[in-house]
């Protein structure tokens, strides 16, 4: 209970701290931005939830809506704050959305609701806020955010597994299950999933110059805090991220442009994450045959995930076009605990179950020409941006057909981050 109590304390003072540190850097939007994200990360199911539903980080979501909307009424600009085609795709997922809300039940109108305008709209407002602060500061001070972040999100994982090596049942303990290192954003996976992307943010600052003393020492902690957590999602991303880098990379001497100087600085915390990775398992018998177990998909996870994706695919033919709708009940879920339907574990199967065709279609074609034109500037341009940009999208989208990342505002986040850097790579600025 005290560190529960603890816990919720940080969730009201890191935001006050997180605005007064960085205001007269970004300005006010932008610092109310680094606040909203500091408290995402206090996500806790039994600590930082009131009433089942209202999350305390909501509340400073709710205030970043009133405050572009005071901008936009009074005649801020707001002009670059989402692309044609984002505005085109939220239009037609919205006028989903309404369709489906005249005929819903109560209880789905309210998480229609809530999904909007806690989770989708979350995506555009982060956006804003974040391109406020990179008119003044440019991305360096965000990257100073997100490091202290995801150092205390490593951090408090090592704690943990020393606790329990300490004090864990029946003597000391590398690793058992029940002491695998959680994150405060809900779901246990989230701690080695989330240190995939604060790999992937060190390298961009690598990449961009954007040094700060100790980059090479954090990537070290975040690769230990992966390996400590077995997370088979963080290491498929991590493998997604890292062949997509080095395709990216080879493929420029290919169209005849110039290599970057920094080039070997790409791959460099991606390196130091596989090898301390492949150390670990190495040297801990134990960590070898509870990895071999996960990898043969025979344990009590693994087989939920099968067992989901059949219900899923399953269902996939019925109310093709239009879709299930918002409904959920306890019938859909596995002896595992795995979410299906309008709830499901996997991004592209939620969207296809709620809205049939009629929401895939458009949602796919839009991933693909977000990852295609990101690739494209990558390559062209020579953008940084944008190449990461596309690793993170890449990243989301793997853990997001295993896992409800998409769920959780942790998510939502990421694909914030890729659009800013996608938008970063399309700017004027020359990277």
């Amino acid at each position: 209970m005290g560190g529960e109590k603890g816990l919720l304390c940080l969730t009201f003072l890191v935001p006050l701290w997180v605005y007064f540190k960085f205001q007269p850097e970004v300005g006010n939007l932008g610092a109310l931005t680094f606040a909203l994200i500091s408290t995402i990360f206090f996500d806790d199911l039994n600590v930082f939830i009131v009433a089942g539903f209202f999350r305390y980080w909501y509340l400073l979501l709710l205030l970043l809506y009133a405050v572009l909307i005071g901008k936009a009424v009074v005649g801020k600009d707001l002009k670059n704050s989402a692309q044609l085609s984002t505005i085109v795709l939220l239009t037609i997922f919205l006028g989903l959305s309404l369709l489906k809300f005249i005929p819903a039940s109560m209880d789905d109108r309210l998480v229609i609701l809530k999904d909007w305008g806690f989770y989708v709209l979350l995506i555009p407002a982060l956006l804003a806020g974040l391109k406020s602060a990179y008119r003044v500061g440019r991305e360096r001070p965000f990257l100073d955010h997100m490091s202290v972040m995801a150092v205390f999100v490593a951090l408090s994982g090592l704690y943990q597994v020393a606790s329990n090596f300490s004090y864990g049942h029946g003597g000391p303990q590398i690793l058992p299950v029940e002491g695998r290192p959680v994150g405060f954003f809900s779901e246990t996976t989230w701690y080695g999933e989330f240190l995939v992307f604060a790999v992937l943010l060190e390298a961009y600052r690598l990449s961009r110059r954007l040094f700060i003393k100790g980059t090479h020492l954090r990537v070290l902690l975040y690769a230990t805090g992966m390996a400590l957590s077995l997370t088979r999602n963080a290491f498929l991303a991590l493998a997604v991220a890292g062949l997509s880098n080095i395709v990216l990379t080879l493929s420029l001497p290919i169209l005849k442009l110039r290599r970057p100087r920094g080039a070997p600085r790409f791959f460099i915390p991606l390196v130091i994450t596989a090898l301390v990775i492949l150390v670990y398992v190495a040297v801990s018998q134990n960590l070898i045959s509870t990895a071999l177990g996960k990898l043969s998909f025979h344990e009590a996870s693994a087989m939920s995930r099968l067992e989901a994706f059949n219900w899923s695919f399953s269902r996939f033919g019925e109310h093709l076009f239009w879709g299930h709708g918002f409904g959920w009940d306890s019938s859909m879920i596995t002896l595992a605990g795995t979410a299906l339907g309008s709830k499901s574990f996997d991004f592209i199967l939620m969207i296809h179950y709620i809205f049939g065709l009629s929401g895939t279609i458009p949602l796919v074609l839009a991933l693909l020409v977000f990852l295609l034109r990101g690739s494209a500037n990558s390559l062209i341009r020579n953008s940084k941006g944008a190449r990461y940009s596309v690793l993170l999208m890449l990243c989301f989208l793997v853990i997001s057909a295993f896992a409800p990342l998409h769920q959780y505002g942790l998510g939502m986040l990421v694909v914030a981050i890729s659009f800013y850097f996608s938008w970063i790579g399309r700017g004027a600025r020359v990277e």
